[in-house]
C-alpha cells in the first residue's frame, strides 16, 4: 500500500496522518560545528545523475578527540512527542578517506543537555558510490520545534564525504518501527566476520569456566545418577552499560521497563550525565538516588571524573 509516498508492505489500509518533515531538507539549515576551521570545512557542489542536484561536502582534516566535536548540525522545524516514530533518509558517498572506509554517525537527539538520544547509528563507506540510508526510530521525549536536533558526527580520521538529500519525517503513531525501512548494518556485522572467531576465542578464554557439582545425601554419601539442576543467579563476569538517573528511577511502566532491562543484563554501569560536574551541581539528590538504587540492586557504579583535560591543555 501507498501512505503518503511510503509503501508499507503486507499491512492493512492506514488512515494515517499527514507525514510531517520535521528539518529542513538539505542544503537548508544545516551548519558544520568545529574546533576550528583547521578540522574541517564544507561547500556545497553540483550533483548530476541522482535525484538530488547539490550535495554538501565536508572534509575533515584533523581528527580532534571525540567524534561529535565536527558534525553537520540542524534543528527541528516541527514539535516530536514522545512515541513518535520518525524516518530519516539520506545520500552519502566517500569521496576520499585516508583509512580504508569514511565513517559517519547519524544522531536525533535533545538540543541541549543532557543531549538525550533517540537514534544513534554508524555508517561505513568503503566505495565512492551514492548510497541511500533509511533509519527508522522512536522518539524517546517530546519536544517543540527547535528542542531536538539532527547531527551528523565525522570527527574520525580524515576523510571527504557527500551528504545529499537528507529528511527526517514524522510518522507519528500511525506506523510501526516494523513497517518502516530500516538500515541495521555496519562494517563486521556477517556472520563468517573475521573478528567473530576471535572473539569466541576470548569468550572461551575468560567467560567460561568448568564446574564440577558432587550430589550426596544427607550423610554425605554418594548419589549415583542423581538428577542436578544449576541455575545461575549472577554474572561474574562484568557487564557494563550507561544509565540515566531520571529512567532509572521513573515510576510507571516505563520506568519498570528500564529497571528490569537493567537488573536482567547487567551487573556494572556507569551513570550516563548525573555525576557530571554540572549536573550534580543542578540536581545532587538525584545522582544520589541513582547510586543508592544501584547499590541497593548489587550493581557496581563507576563515578564520573571532576576534570577531563585534552592533551591541548595541558
Amino acid at each position: 500500500m501507498l501512505c503518503g509516498g511510503l509503501v508499507l508492505a503486507g499491512q492493512p489500509a492506514l488512515q494515517a496522518a499527514t507525514p510531517v518533515s520535521v528539518v529542513p531538507e538539505l542544503p537548508r539549515g544545516f551548519r558544520l560545528l568545529r574546533p576550528g576551521t583547521a578540522y574541517a570545512a564544507s561547500r556545497y557542489v553540483a550533483v548530476e545523475g541522482q535525484p538530488f542536484t547539490h550535495a554538501l561536502r565536508v572534509e575533515t582534516r584533523l581528527r580532534p578527540d571525540n567524534p561529535w566535536n565536527i558534525q553537520l548540525n540542524v534543528q527541528t522545524t516541527a514539535p516530536v512527542s514522545a512515541g513518535d516514530r520518525l524516518l530519516a533518509t539520506f545520500w552519502l558517498r566517500r569521496v576520499t578517506s585516508s583509512g580504508q572506509a569514511a565513517h559517519a554517525t547519524f544522531v536525533f537527539e535533545k538540543a541541549g543537555p543532557d543531549y538525550d538520544k533517540s537514534a544513534l547509528r554508524t555508517f561505513s563507506l568503503t566505495d565512492t558510490n551514492w548510497h541511500r540510508f533509511h533509519v527508522a526510530f522512536e522518539a524517546a521525549a517530546s519536544y517543540a520545534a527547535g528542542g531536538a536536533q539532527v547531527n551528523f558526527q565525522l570527527g574520525y580520521a580524515p576523510q571527504t564525504v557527500e551528504f545529499g538529500a537528507v529528511t527526517v519525517t514524522n510518522w507519528f503513531r500511525d506506523v510501526t518501527l516494523e513497517d518502516l525501512p530500516d538500515d541495521h548494518t555496519y562494517a563486521g556485522r556477517e556472520p563468517d566476520a573475521p573478528w567473530r572467531s576471535a572473539a569466541a576465542e576470548r569468550i572461551d578464554q575468560w567467560r567460561r569456566a568448568n564446574l564440577e557439582v558432587t550430589a550426596t545425601d544427607a550423610d554425605g554419601r554418594p548419589l549415583p545418577h542423581a538428577t542436578v539442576r544449576v541455575q545461575m543467579l549472577r554474572h561474574a563476569f562484568g557487564f557494563g552499560a550507561a544509565v540515566a538517573g531520571r529512567r532509572l528511577l521513573a515510576t510507571g511502566t516505563d520506568g519498570d521497563r528500564y529497571r528490569g532491562v537493567v537488573t536482567q543484563w547487567f551487573n556494572r554501569v556507569v551513570i550516563e550525565n548525573d555525576l557530571k560536574w554540572p549536573q550534580f551541581e543542578a540536581d545532587p539528590a538525584l545522582a544520589r538516588q541513582t547510586v543508592a538504587w544501584l547499590r541497593a540492586h548489587d550493581i557496581q557504579v563507576r563515578g564520573h571524573n571532576l576534570v577531563w583535560p585534552g592533551w591541548r591543555y595541558l
